[in-house]
């Protein structure tokens, strides 16, 4: 007679499964065709790797959160390059190479001005290259604030003022108040020096 072959001896541990857990246990035992037994011991058997599964997950979610700001960054970057060489048609613009001590003052300036790099060469350059005319709405509104200027003693260092700007934005327009405090608006050229003597003879 054969005889059964002994088993060995096995721990027990009696557990408390939440509602529906053993339902959802006994579906995936089913589905892998072993016990539930089977399954429970399977899972625990995982659990070491799952762990560290987790932890490598993890680790590899920060380094590709990471990733992503860098690359975040350098696309900034790029559009930055593209907006400054590029217009909008991907035509190339024009590039002006500064030498570096320049360069230097122009970014302190733009630091102590609060503005961009080239927002603070575009307006020195403005400065220095002024527009060859005159535009029409300014010149009524410069107009207009000449109007309250009455006794020309009493504002000539106001109109020579006027006049040192004009001249060093070389727009031909020269202002005067005459004798009777009325400011004369003189277009390309200042008043000869026969007006001004006239002007003179007026006011005697």
């Amino acid at each position: 007679m054969t005889k059964k072959p002994t088993l060995q001896p096995q721990d027990k541990y009696v557990i408390r499964l939440p509602d529906g857990m053993r339902e959802r246990l006994k579906a995936d035992a089913e589905a892998s065709n072993r016990s539930m037994n089977a399954e429970i011991v399977a899972r625990l058997e995982d659990f070491p790797n799952l762990r560290t599964a987790l932890v490598v997950t993890t680790r590899e979610n920060a380094r590709l959160r990471d990733e992503n700001e860098r690359l975040g960054w350098e696309l900034d970057r790029l559009t930055e390059v593209q907006e400054r060489f590029f217009n909008k048609d991907g035509s190339k613009k024009p590039v002006l190479a500064i030498p570096q001590p320049l360069l230097d003052r122009i970014q302190l300036a733009a630091e102590q001005n609060h503005r961009s790099l080239d927002n603070e060469a575009i307006a020195a350059l403005e400065i220095a290259f002024p527009p060859k005319g005159i535009d029409v709405d300014l010149l009524s509104a410069f107009l207009e604030s000449l109007a309250g200027v009455s006794a020309p003693d009493g504002d000539k260092e106001y109109l020579d003022y006027i006049n040192e700007t004009l001249a060093k934005a070389k727009q031909p327009w020269t202002v005067r108040a005459g004798w009777d405090g009325e400011v004369r608006f003189y277009p390309y050229a200042s008043p000869s020096k026969d007006r001004q003597e006239s002007d003179s003879d007026g006011e005697e």
